[in-house]
């Protein structure tokens, strides 16, 4: 009797466990899917595949290590028929050197800002694969914020 009464206390915990896995997953997918949408990178914007978007932040959570990281510029380009995005890490020097009118704006951010650019310009480094591309200037049409990218978060 013991014995059938600890079995089902075990199954009772594992369902528990299974059920707050499942939770915890879907918490985190909604977790990102609004900041994908608040970013303008969902369905409802320029709708960035879910395998891009997670590359994005992977990086930025690695970058967000580094003491110079300030802030992520997503360069999207404007060819429609060849879409493409680049994630690239910017330290507040560049980012004023580049976009005065937007720093302050990017410094009360709770989080890391995030300025999303067209490439228009043939001469751009991203095209050419020569040159600074981080240092280039590129039309902004969105700034915004990531969430939390602390370790501890479970993205």
């Amino acid at each position: 009797m013991n014995s059938a009464l600890h079995l089902r206390l075990r199954a009772r915990a594992a369902e528990q466990a299974a059920r707050r896995r499942k939770e915890d997953r879907l918490s985190i997918f909604l977790h990102l899917k609004r900041m994908r949408d608040d970013l303008g990178l969902g369905a409802g914007g320029r709708n960035m595949p879910w395998d891009d978007f997670g590359l994005i932040i992977k990086a930025a959570r690695a970058w967000s290590g580094v003491a110079s990281f300030f802030a992520v510029q997503i360069a999207h380009s404007a060819d429609v028929t060849n879409k493409f995005h680049v994630a690239m890490a910017m330290t507040l020097a560049q980012f004023e050197e580049l976009y005065p009118e937007l720093v302050d704006r990017a410094v009360a951010q709770q989080h890391v800002p995030v300025l999303q650019t067209w490439i228009t310009n043939h001469r751009d480094p991203l095209l050419e694969g020569s040159g600074d591309a981080v240092a280039f200037k590129r039309t902004p049409f969105m700034a915004g914020a990531v969430g939390s990218l602390d370790v501890q978060c479970p993205l």
